[in-house]
């Protein structure tokens, strides 16, 4: 057993040693005191009782009736030392769990608001990524007509807000591909009809720097139906 484990043996007993101190040698002072401290636990219990607040009703009250009722409970003995010390030892003990009592219930209640609070943040951070997400993900194209008779695919999210347009566009030698626009008239990217090396045509896919980010390719399903398959890179 190391000094440490035998100071708190000591602390934990230390209220049972003070109360069997007092019962063995006799200490008469002790005893007036704690007498005098007993007159003034129910002249506060008495005072309590009358007053509001929670912290009044919920912790100093039962308090002061539990330490009133070992003083009920031990009156009727004859032994003026043995009852001292056997009040001091429970007063003690009492209090100690009281306070232990209610250090948990505060810690309890900390917790608890710190994840409703935790959890109200990452409620909030995943409904503004949703929005954001939400808010820039196609999920409708439609197409449209311009004023000079132009066609255009206008593309929505799904609050049907346009959030950008593809325009078919001639390259400076002739050559057809698609410019794709943001909401806000921002070129962010090309499609390119290619053909690959066994004869096939895709589309090739280019950012607004023009690196190939993806393709399409025009595919088969097992019953003839025709679907296009994307790919980025």
């Amino acid at each position: 057993m190391t000094s440490q484990d035998i100071f708190n043996w000591l602390f934990v007993l230390s209220p049972l040693i003070v109360g069997s101190t007092i019962f063995f040698l006799k200490y008469e002072l002790a005893v007036a005191k704690i007498d005098r401290l007993d007159a003034w636990l129910i002249e506060k219990y008495e005072a309590t009782r009358v007053k509001d607040g929670a912290f009044n009703v919920y912790v100093i009250q039962p308090l002061l009736w539990m330490l009133t009722r070992v003083m009920t409970k031990t009156e009727s003995m004859p032994d003026a030392f043995l009852r001292s010390g056997i009040r001091v030892t429970a007063y003690a003990y009492i209090t100690a769990l009281v306070i232990y009592m209610l250090i948990f219930a505060v810690a309890l209640v900390l917790t608890v608001v710190f994840l409703m609070v935790l959890f109200w943040l990452i409620a909030e951070f995943s409904e503004q990524n949703g929005a954001q997400s939400s808010s820039s993900e196609i999920v409708t194209s439609r197409e449209r007509e311009s004023l000079f008779g132009d066609k255009y695919t206008e593309h929505l999210n799904g609050q049907g807000e346009v959030i950008g347009e593809s325009r078919e566009r001639e390259s400076l030698f002739g050559g057809k591909y698609t410019e794709h626009q943001n909401g806000r008239g921002e070129v962010i990217g090309e499609s390119h009809e290619r053909e690959s090396f066994f004869g096939g045509k895709y589309t090739e896919h280019q950012n607004d720097q023009g690196e190939v980010v993806g393709e399409s390719r025009k595919q088969e399903g097992l019953f003839g139906d025709q679907y296009t398959e994307t790919k980025s890179k």
